[in-house]
């Protein structure tokens, strides 16, 4: 085969492999609405909410959601799991860390997230809340998107001198965390604060789900941290609203 045939059979390889790979997204989430749809657990407790200031909270991921990918390979290197037991530890000592520095927090509680059930709602919160002894719940819930956009030029390199040493893909992480703070008896939203992160990398087609795996820890991460600094700014508004008389539905405890 002559140079000019082999080079012209290398560029057919490297189109024929980007129009192979195409983007792929892959995604997690938990639904906070869907955990709470459940009607289990009792009607809630009549009248306003009356919590203490400062108030004595635990903190929980919800559980259930899942990873999904339009790439099935993918689907299977994920395992289609939210995040794991000890990301999710590594996640809620964050929050715990940061709120126990706060004025408006007593005492904060890690729950582990296998101690609800998918769509569990104030059934199970009711029966958790009475367990660590506290009525005020912060329910946090994920939802990251990573999008692989796979680049002409660079997919031609790759397949030309090797994907190991040629980056050829285009990866973005966009990570939302919300953290919604209830109180469990009267099933009221007292704040809620949400924290974002969006990451851009690229990496080899070989690397790529490894890659994704560090982006999205990386992207959770940051994105819990901004959620730290949120849920300070709402917990000043609400305290104000409440002292204001602008929450009918709240009143603070008296002082002991």
């Amino acid at each position: 085969m002559g140079v000019h045939a082999a080079a012209s059979v290398l560029v057919i390889c490297g189109l024929v492999s980007f129009l192979a790979c195409r983007p792929v997204t892959t995604q997690r989430q938990s639904n906070l609405m869907d955990y709470l749809a459940t009607n289990e657990g009792g009607a809630a407790s009549e009248g306003m909410a009356r919590i203490s200031n400062p108030l004595r909270v635990g903190v929980v991921f919800i559980p259930g959601g899942a990873t999904k990918s339009t790439d099935a390979q993918m689907d299977r290197e994920f395992g289609r799991v939210l995040i794991s037991q000890e990301q999710e530890a590594k996640l809620t000592t964050i929050i715990q860390e940061h709120l126990a520095r706060q004025p408006w927090i007593a005492d904060c509680k890690v729950i582990p997230s296998t101690y609800l059930t998918p769509g569990g709602g104030f059934g199970d919160l009711n029966k958790i809340s009475h367990m660590y002894g506290l009525d005020v719940m912060m329910l946090v819930s994920v939802n990251q998107v990573q999008f692989t956009d796979p680049k002409l030029r660079s997919w031609t390199y790759a397949t030309v001198v090797g994907a190991y040493t040629i980056k050829g893909e285009k990866n973005d992480t966009n990570t939302f965390v919300d953290g919604a703070v209830f109180h469990v008896p009267t099933r009221t939203l007292l704040l809620r604060a949400g924290g974002v992160n969006n990451l851009k990398a690229s990496s080899t087609i070989i690397q790529r789900g490894e890659q994704l795996r560090q982006n999205s820890i990386e992207g959770l991460t940051l994105a819990v941290q901004d959620l730290c600094s949120k849920l300070d700014d709402a917990a000043l508004a609400f305290q104000a609203e409440v002292k204001g008389g602008r929450r009918k539905d709240v009143a603070f405890l008296p002082q002991s």
